[in-house]
């Protein structure tokens, strides 16, 4: 074959040319002269790109042009052992990568540990963004413990089970969850995901804006294992050797007890209190023995612990941790003003007064008598302290209303009742009461766990909508998914940001994308609460994506039987919505916001803009994109901006999306709002509209739809005309095939499948999506013409197909003297072609 390095460079205009055939490409084919000459070739074709087979029918020789990526062999080899629909998006993704990572990533297919992984395993490495997989930080052992994880947590998890379809060895295998549930009638039944739906949404490694990284929890920062942990496996079992998000703020400030033996005991145990507690220690079954309850905007701890005792005979210092505890998660200043209410020393020491003194405060000490006209409002914190008598614990019980007002309003009360004085019976605030006798063990359990929570659950959901439930409740161990994830989120995220500036005096609080640094902060907004329930519901098995508005907000979506269902858990220890759309707050739903668009990030940078049907009324934007002759621009970049939702003199990206292969895109908003768009292209010509009163200097977008028109099921029609002409090639008539001997020919040439290789939007690097109606262009050239082709200059076709799907002739008599190239050409601009070409060609 000849291809001269000077014609291949005259073409780079029109399309690529990555590599040509050689001599090494010629197959001789033996026969009679009545058998068939055949050339066949499958490929990749970039934009711009173009594959062809060669028949030469005198020298009954074949040829091929295939501009498929080369990659490594370990790269190849881990290509065939990935399931046949993976194959081409995973080759696609791995020749963005230099060899040596192509190879380590490889090897994550060909020596998985379990067959089973495979195809979850594939699908997280041709499906992550090249940006991530490159990143110096990035830990390959984390796509590969990612599917480990769902198989070992579908063993444990009653609900839910991984469903493999097809062998290790079928080339065609995929896997899904199927899910126990109960229907609206309560009936049992079951149900199980679409494949997609599974591998984008349970097994994806990335939620959504966070970089692909093991976190050490206690920094935020990139850390090698087992300090660096995943998310899916952390929020799931927490980890003693990076941090045991478990474990209570109270054995870690100011003294670090975590690997100490406390050998604390009790005298009774607490009963459970009107809002439900975080349980820092509980008996052998289950009792409270310490508890911190949110209650308002302040503070509650009740104890039956002897940690005074301990702390007088020089034991452990967990009462030193609990005097100087503040308002979640804080220790006081030394200046706190704290109320000391004692008619008598403890065990005969002032073992109060002394352990307040390592953090340098100093109680203002009270009797029984004067507090039962104290004045709270004056102090941070009120102590009532272990070994009184009766008559003290009745009074502070009689102040009860006054104590828990106290605490609503930000103050913290700590009540030690560890006594032998009788005060069974006593009332304390939030009805907090103590019974039993001495317990057997004493238990640490501190933040609940997501394995500890869901352990038991028979099912997903019971299909009623729950507009609120509160986050006092108490966890039904035998309950339902959906509401044990929202309680556990809600249980570890007891503070919002606000909130945790106040009690810290933190003024830039860390916002974090990671789970695992959220979790282990313990506060957040809406924010950190949707990525916290997206890593937790996905590390239970369930498909959960995280929704966010123009409007200042973000919640979760978990798919249940064939309909996303909008899932929250509110700020500050609040309440889980179950399948309510007014968690958007659009006033279609009685709230305060007027809603434009909702995405959500893939796992590979596309943004989904599905869900905003479910929560406000809509209108539709259909924008049509082509160049200056008239040509569909695939995969040109539409954005759509509104007014920001805190400043209506600048914008806010509303929505995106992408032109399909006939140029349209089509967006679904909310209605009730004014819009502009702006499109861009990697075929040029950006269109650029100055609008007054935007910076027109830096923003340059044009108004699609004023508020006033856009009305519940309003459609709007946008065409766009790019200043440029695509480049392509293009036949200039069809040929004659002449008189000299003839010979005939059968064409097959089509697409298999196609794919926008396009840049995220809201992440760095490039996702890979499935298109359809994507067209190529088809010729039968002959080697003259071929030769003309590469030289730029016009030429003609015997049988030519353009902007079609397909060319398919099943008898053409065609010059036998001369060899024929079938050609397929991709003339698109972002979308990549897999095509078939066979080519067939024998003597009358």
């Amino acid at each position: 074959m000849s291809c001269p390095r000077a014609l291949a460079l005259a073409l780079t205009a029109v399309f690529a040319t990555p590599g040509c055939g050689s001599d090494d490409d010629v197959v001789d084919v033996v026969g009679d002269p009545p058998e068939p000459v055949i050339s066949t070739l499958r490929a990749l074709l970039g934009p711009g790109q173009l594959a062809a087979v060669r028949v030469d029918l005198a020298s009954k020789t074949t040829d091929l042009f295939d501009p498929t990526a080369v990659l490594s062999d370990a790269a190849e080899q881990a290509i065939a052992e990935a399931p046949s629909w993976l194959r081409r998006r995973l080759r696609i993704r791995l020749a963005m990568l230099e060899p040596a990572l192509q190879d380590e990533l490889a090897a994550l297919i060909t020596d998985a540990p379990d067959a089973r992984f495979v195809d979850e395993i594939a699908f997280s490495i041709a499906n992550t963004q090249e940006h991530d997989l490159a990143l110096d930080d990035f830990d390959p052992t984390i796509i590969t413990d990612n599917a480990a994880a769902i198989y070992e947590f579908s063993e444990a998890i009653p609900y839910a089970e991984v469903v493999d379809i097809g062998g290790s060895g079928d080339a065609d295998r995929v896997s899904t969850v199927s899910y126990d549930t109960l229907d609206a009638d309560g009936v049992s039944s079951s149900f199980s995901l679409e494949p997609e739906t599974y591998y984008w949404w349970v097994v994806h490694p990335k939620l959504d804006h966070e970089e692909l990284l093991l976190v050490d929890p206690t920094t935020g920062e990139a850390a090698a294992a087992p300090t660096g942990v995943h998310w899916r496996r952390y929020v799931m079992q927490s980890s003693e050797q990076s941090f045991d998000y478990r474990d209570h703020y109270l054995l870690r400030e100011p003294h670090d007890l975590r690997d100490q033996d406390l050998g604390l005991s009790a005298t009774s145990h607490l009963t459970d209190p009107t809002i439900y507690p975080l349980r820092v220690f509980v008996d052998d079954l289950g009792h409270g023995l310490l508890v911190e309850v949110d209650l308002g905007a302040g503070t509650l701890l009740a104890t039956t612990l002897d940690m005074a005792q301990a702390y007088a005979d020089g034991g452990a210092s967990l009462l030193v941790n609990l005097v100087t505890y503040g308002n979640t998660n804080v220790t006081l200043p030394s200046n706190a003003d704290i109320a000391l209410v004692m008619d008598s020393l403890p065990w005969g020491q002032d073992v109060y007064s002394a352990a307040l003194a390592e953090g340098a405060m100093v109680p203002t000490i009270v009797d029984s008598t004067e507090f039962a006209t104290l004045d709270l409002s004056a102090f941070d914190k009120v102590i009532i302290p272990s070994d009184q008598d009766a008559s003290l614990y009745t009074a502070v019980a009689a102040r009860t209303p006054a104590l828990e007002v106290f605490v609503q309003d930000g103050g913290v009360v700590q009540l030690d009742l560890h006594t032998t004085a009788p005060i069974a019976g006593l009332i304390f605030p939030n009805a907090i009461e103590v019974a039993g006798g001495p317990p057997a063990a004493v238990v640490e359990e501190g933040q609940p766990r997501l394995w500890d929570t869901i352990v038991d659950t028979p099912i997903v959901w019971d299909g009623i909508p729950y507009e609120a439930m509160s986050g006092d409740r108490p966890p039904v161990a035998d309950g339902m998914a959906m509401d044990l994830i929202g309680w556990f989120v809600s249980q570890n995220m007891y503070d919002n940001v606000a909130e945790y500036r106040a009690v810290t005096g933190i003024v830039n609080a860390e916002r974090s994308w990671y789970p695992q640094r959220i979790i282990h902060n313990h506060y957040g907004n809406c924010g950190e609460l949707g990525d916290l329930m997206a890593a937790a519901g996905r590390s239970a098995l369930l498909p959960v994506r995280v929704l966010s508005s123009v409007e200042d907000h973000c919640w979760n979506d978990v798919f249940i039987d064939g309909r996303w269902v909008p899932w929250q858990v509110s700020w500050s220890d609040g309440a889980t919505h179950i399948d309510n759309p007014g968690v958007g707050y659009d006033e279609e739903y009685g709230g305060s916001k007027t809603l434009s668009g909702l995405y959500t990030i893939r796992g590979d940078g596309y943004p989904e803009d599905s869900a905003i049907a479910a929560h406000s009324d809509t209108v539709t934007f259909v924008v049509s994109v082509h160049d200056l002759a008239d040509r569909p621009i695939d995969g040109a970049m539409v954005l759509f901006a509104t007014e920001a939702f805190y400043d209506p003199e600048a914008f806010s990206v509303a929505g995106v999306e992408y032109t399909g292969a006939d140029g349209v895109a089509e967006m679904t908003l909310g209605n009730g709002r004014n819009y502009w768009f702006y499109v861009s292209s990697l075929a040029g010509g950006w269109v650029e509209y100055p609008v007054a009163d935007h910076d027109p200097a830096t923003i340059k977008i044009e108004q699609i739809a004023e508020a006033s028109e856009t009305t519940a099921g309003a459609v709007f029609a946008q065409d766009v005309v790019l200043d440029v002409t695509h480049p392509v090639i293009a036949v200039q008539s069809l040929a004659d095939p002449g008189a000299g001997d003839q010979a005939v020919a059968t064409i097959d040439a089509g697409l298999v499948d196609s794919w926008v290789v396009g840049e995220g939007f809201f992440t760095e690097g490039h996702f890979i999506k499935n298109v359809t109606g994507a067209t190529a262009r088809y010729y039968l050239l002959t080697q003259s013409a071929w030769d003309a082709m590469w030289a730029q200059l016009p030429f003609d076709a015997l049988a030519a197909a353009e902007d079609a799907a397909s060319l398919q002739v099943p008898s053409l008599s065609v010059p036998a003297g001369e060899p024929l190239w079938l050609v397929a050409y991709n003339p698109n601009v972002t979308e990549t072609l897999e095509v078939a070409l066979d080519l067939e060609v024998v003597a009358p």
